[in-house]
């Protein structure tokens, strides 16, 4: 899947947000990173050191009056991007979302899908839900504007537990095997992590009864210690599979 050039604006307006004022090469290196491009829009432009993806960044600013940067941003006396009012309400509306896109480092496909999601769900004016990986790991330290995504991220946890246990009701690390219970007894009975191994979003307007199946394909129970290995990498994190592979060596 190739990611178009408007779904980059959201992507940029936090990178923006974030750091401040950053030029063209800024966006090029930090929104590479965010979404790994792959596929055709990792190759080389004919006699350019431009990959397809940095073009497409780099069309932000030449093609700003149709792709919605001229709204959302300015362009100061350096040649370097800043927040226009409007691209900070943007920004805001949309938070939440693009906090989770950026802090899991999907695969290109995982994160060129949610760009687009979140893209259209504005243009559609819905609502994407969001459903957060770290609820048990943040659980006590959240700000008052986490709860509702916390509450919504417990039902999937809870729902994933109840899919994922066996027969005798113990849940097993889908990586080592690890069961808490197993070794902490009581204490341990139904804890455990829920990876998300794609982006789990919502559109606001489908109930969550219709939305479980196709979620909970998408998250596995790890044990804490596999799930921070993981995590480990802060260019993307590994599969399960590959954790496995690590694991069995």
């Amino acid at each position: 899947m190739r990611i178009e050039e408007k779904e980059l604006v959201l992507p940029a307006l936090y990178i923006i947000e974030r750091d401040g004022a950053v030029s063209t090469s800024d966006l090029i290196k930090e929104l590479t990173a965010v979404f790994n491009p792959s596929g055709e829009d990792a190759e080389i432009l004919k006699n350019r050191k431009d990959t397809k993806f940095s073009q497409k960044v780099r069309n932000l600013k030449s093609h700003r009056d149709s792709n919605d940067m001229g709204g959302y941003t300015n362009i100061n006396s350096s040649g370097k991007y800043t927040l226009s009012d409007a691209g900070k309400k943007y920004l805001h509306d949309n938070l939440i979302q693009i906090e989770y896109l950026f802090s899991n480092k999907f695969d290109y496909e995982e994160v060129s899908k949610a760009a687009s999601l979140i893209r259209k769900s504005n243009s559609k004016k819905h609502v994407v839900y969001v459903y957060s990986e770290d609820e048990m790991i943040s659980e006590g330290k959240t700000s008052i504007k986490d709860t509702v995504v916390r509450k919504r991220s417990k039902r999937l946890r809870d729902a994933a537990i109840e899919h994922y246990k066996n027969k005798d009701g113990k849940i097993y690390c889908d990586a080592c095997g690890f069961c808490f219970e197993d070794n902490y007894g009581e204490l341990g009975k139904g804890f455990i992590e829920i990876h998300h191994e794609k982006p789990v979003y919502q559109y606001s307007d489908d109930g969550f009864e219709s939305y479980i199946s196709e979620a909970l394909s998408k998250v596995k129970p790890v044990c804490s210690n596999c799930h921070r290995m993981i995590h480990r990498s802060s260019k993307r994190p590994i599969t399960i599979e590959e954790l496995k592979g690590i694991i069995k060596k």
